[in-house]
């Protein structure tokens, strides 16, 4: 993995400075570097675009009480797309555009759940069955405070310390 970062963070700016000399030459400076400032504010604006509608589809799902996974991986490709296209250069504006598109996103939140699904240990929201110190069912769903209910522990007082029998 050291490897693989080390080559992208050493071949990629390598590839931009040859990209960004060679538009130079065939456009001019001044048109490259307006190029360069068009490109980074049009993602600017895009990228917030997309958040924003990213936030509000977060904001209805949390409403229905649903976990928003889908708009937690796109809010982080997009911080990642703003953050390429900020970057001077015309492969990392290319990479932050397509970022930007819902269908390269849909694309790659499904490799990036299919890698956290066979890698990753995933924990529900569901209590499992009532233990003794449950005394039943709330109404609801765990967004609701649904689940078992649970009675406090009880308090012992004792000289030296506070103990807590369960």
């Amino acid at each position: 993995m050291v490897l693989k970062l080390f080559l992208l963070f050493t071949i990629v700016p390598f590839v931009e400075l040859y990209l960004l000399i060679k538009v130079g030459t065939e456009i001019g400076l001044w048109n490259t570097l307006g190029l360069i400032l068009l490109t980074g504010a049009l993602g600017s604006w895009l990228a917030w675009h997309e958040g924003l509608r990213t936030m509000l589809r977060f904001q209805e799902r949390m409403q229905r009480g649903e976990i928003p996974t889908d708009q937690m991986i796109d809010g982080l490709l997009l911080l990642v797309a703003g953050a390429v296209l900020l970057t001077p250069g015309f492969l990392t504006d290319a990479m932050g555009f397509f970022l930007l598109l819902p269908p390269v996103r849909a694309l790659i939140r499904g490799v990036l759940k299919g890698y956290m699904e066979k890698h990753m240990e995933i924990h529900t929201l569901d209590p499992g069955p009532m233990g003794p110190g449950d005394v039943g069912p709330r109404p609801g769903g765990p967004m609701e405070g649904g689940g078992p209910t649970r009675r406090p522990p009880d308090v012992v007082l004792d000289r030296d310390s506070y103990k807590i029998d369960e």
